[in-house]
């Protein structure tokens, strides 16, 4: 019996998996997303409540071939925190994103190295306090604001691919 090639690449395609071992889901035609990550917007998110340093948390996201989230509007904004609420009982924590300035102080970057131009600061901040201060988090309780924390704190996290 002889069965069609299209038959045969939906059969493989039901069972593929991704070169990290990471099982994956067909999401519609033309995007995939790993098993447990939600779409929005072309890319795919995951919140993770393990809380981590931001470097851990980057080299988790890396992992699954992405990086800590970064956030490019309003609406991203306001996904990425109706998905940590939804992972919390409707409690936004703490979370790492993915916007750092180690390099220069006061110049942010995204880890995926998108453009830092939508920004959603807490009052007064970003502040370096300390000048120890380089790491970029979404303040936990009802704002969603951010603020710039030691990227030695540990905190949950959100990945994007």
């Amino acid at each position: 019996m002889k069965i069609p090639v299209t038959t045969l690449l939906l059969i493989m395609m039901a069972f593929h998996e991704s070169s990290s071992g990471i099982p994956i889901k067909k999401r519609n035609c033309d995007e995939i997303c790993p098993e447990n990550f939600v779409d929005f917007l072309g890319h795919c998110y995951q919140y993770f409540g393990k809380e981590t340093t931001w470097s851990e948390a980057e080299e988790n996201c890396k992992h699954y071939e992405g990086h800590l989230a970064s956030v490019p509007s309003a609406e991203v904004n306001n996904f990425i925190i109706s998905l940590i609420k939804k992972s919390n009982g409707n409690t936004l924590a703490a979370t790492w994103l993915g916007g750092y300035n180690t390099v220069k102080d006061g110049t942010f970057m995204w880890t995926d190295g998108s453009k830092f131009g939508f920004q959603h600061w807490n009052e007064n901040q970003p502040d370096n306090y300390g000048g120890y201060e380089h790491c970029v988090h979404i303040i936990g309780g009802n704002t969603g604001v951010w603020n710039d924390l030691s990227c030695s704190t540990k905190l949950a996290y959100v990945c994007a691919i």
